[in-house]
């Protein structure tokens, strides 16, 4: 959102009961957060309606680890293309088309229900977040060791999600 009013683009969030309504509320105020609001459930074809109403552009993340991602995701893309959104942004995952973790798949079929759509669209897809420190920080300061669940002999590879709002924003916000 900061990056997407940085570049002074109207925002409308899109968030799931008035307490992170007033939230972003407070965050506008800080001139950080969207223009306006939208409460409603991902779950429901009407409230994702009522949020794409007059709207040029989503940035869609989906919510973490639901069974029913696919079904979600590709129901926001139909109903921002029948809406006539022109840009989409998906914040997808590294390594989709890995079918034998479940969660990259159903960020799959997201993905190719874009590729199926008549819109415009950008599809990010990230790799883990340098700030997922933050969670680990006290346990690696206080035992002075920084563990990964990974090999130290495989390659990986954080991003700033800074980083990742600033190439959405600018997917949004420029014509190339």
């Amino acid at each position: 959102v900061r990056s997407l009013v940085g570049r002074e683009a109207k925002v409308r969030g899109f968030v799931r009961n008035e307490e992170r309504a007033a939230r972003a509320r407070e965050a506008r105020a800080r001139e950080a957060g969207a223009n306006e609001v939208a409460v409603g459930d991902l779950r429901d074809v009407a409230s994702i309606e009522a949020a794409c109403k007059g709207i040029s552009g989503v940035f869609y993340v989906a919510p973490k680890f639901v069974a029913d991602e696919a079904s979600i995701g590709r129901m926001v893309v139909d109903v921002a293309s029948r809406a006539g959104v022109k840009r989409f942004v998906y914040q997808s995952a590294l390594h989709s088309v890995i079918t034998s973790m479940p969660h990259h798949e159903l960020k799959r079929q997201v993905e190719v229900a874009l590729r199926n759509s008549d819109l415009e669209f950008t599809i990010l897809q990230c790799a883990r977040f340098m700030h997922n420190i933050s969670f680990f920080w006290r346990a690696i300061v206080k035992e002075g060791i920084f563990a990964e669940p990974f090999s130290a002999d495989v390659p990986i590879s954080d991003v700033d999600f800074n980083d990742v709002a600033e190439v959405a924003a600018l997917a949004l916000t420029k014509p190339d």
